[in-house]
């Protein structure tokens, strides 16, 4: 009798690739707990334009094949203040740059424009269903959202395909689907997790030099246009390049007579560039710090629900002091 895959057994295992078309495997430490991912395969169909004299169509021939993925989870830092949380492999890919580690202190991921491959594991149970790898894959986004009880991190990109146990079982399988694997690889056995989310409302601000505490929901979104090459004359994509960065800010605190408040609104009306410091979280080894430099902060909206009025602040741009510093954003972990 067969089994059902439960979609809630599942585990994820992101590992840095060292090589193009190389797919790296898992070990128990890679283990990266997740809330959602998808890794999914897709092909396009060649029509042929040609007349058959009938009504009917003839049959396709297969195009070009690309992956892709989109992982969520709680942000859970690892526990320990200077040690990297089990996401470290979409951190770092997502920043395109290793993070700076402070022993016992902290870990600090900055933007930079290396371009670095994962192999994303997607371990599902029973074990004889199919199991799936999405390699030679970028992280096009990483979203980071705080406000509710639980602060979470959405990372997506593409793929350069995604190889699976029963790819693996079919000698006809093109040698370029399997990442230079020779048979796929059972789940780690004893796969290590560390660290639990903070308080996802715990959000401690300074913005423009003054502290708030009033804080209601949080956004920062690192989008970087990467991608894989689809003009080469291979089905599968070939090495990434990546594109322009962009770094938004979107936050929700409740108004007040405020003299600090009132100031702030006065720059945000004269368009004067703001620096802001987020800290989601109280306890260390798992505080999360958001540093958002030179942003111009749109024109609030003023919510009309509730007791309390809010003012909501979307979609500020946050740009580099000056040309290639690439110091509008920072992510410290203490």
């Amino acid at each position: 009798m067969s089994l059902d895959v439960q979609r809630y057994q599942q585990r994820c295992y992101p590992v840095l690739q060292t090589t193009f078309d190389t797919i790296v495997t898992p070990t128990n430490a890679d283990c990266c707990l997740i809330s959602s991912l998808t890794t999914d395969a897709s092909q396009t169909d060649i029509a042929r334009p040609d007349k058959t004299g009938t009504l009917d169509i003839l049959q396709p021939q297969g195009g070009r094949r690309v992956g892709a993925w989109s992982a969520s989870m709680s942000a859970a830092g690892n526990g320990t203040a200077g040690v990297a949380p089990d996401c470290k492999s979409f951190l770092q890919a997502g920043f395109g740059k290793a993070p700076t580690v402070v022993a016992a202190t902290s870990v600090t991921y900055a933007l930079d424009d290396l371009l670095y491959y994962l192999s994303i594991w997607n371990f599902n149970a029973p074990s004889g269903a199919k199991q799936f790898v999405a390699f030679n894959s970028l992280v096009n986004k990483l979203e980071f959202t705080a406000g509710g009880d639980v602060p979470t991190i959405t990372a997506s990109g593409e793929s350069g395909w995604v190889y699976d146990s029963a790819q693996a079982a079919d000698g006809t399988t093109d040698p370029l689907a399997k990442g230079g694997l020779g048979s796929f690889p059972a789940e780690p056995s004893t796969p290590v997790s560390n660290g639990t989310h903070p308080p996802g409302f715990k959000i401690a601000a300074i913005i423009d030099g003054n502290s708030y505490s009033n804080i209601l929901t949080l956004k920062i979104t690192v989008d970087v246009a990467r991608e894989l090459r689809k003009d080469t004359n291979s089905e599968f994509p070939r090495t990434g390049a990546a594109g322009a960065r962009k770094v938004s800010l979107d936050w929700e605190m409740t108004d007040s007579d405020d003299t600090n408040l009132n100031a702030l609104h006065q720059k945000v009306m004269n368009r004067t560039p703001i620096n802001a410091v987020f800290t989601v979280g109280t306890i260390a080894g798992n505080r999360w710090v958001h540093t958002v430099n030179n942003f111009i902060a749109p024109k609030p909206k003023y919510g009309d629900a509730g007791i309390r009025r809010k003012m909501t602040f979307s979609g500020a741009l946050a740009i580099p002091s000056a040309i290639g510093a690439k110091d509008q954003y920072t992510l410290g972990l203490t």
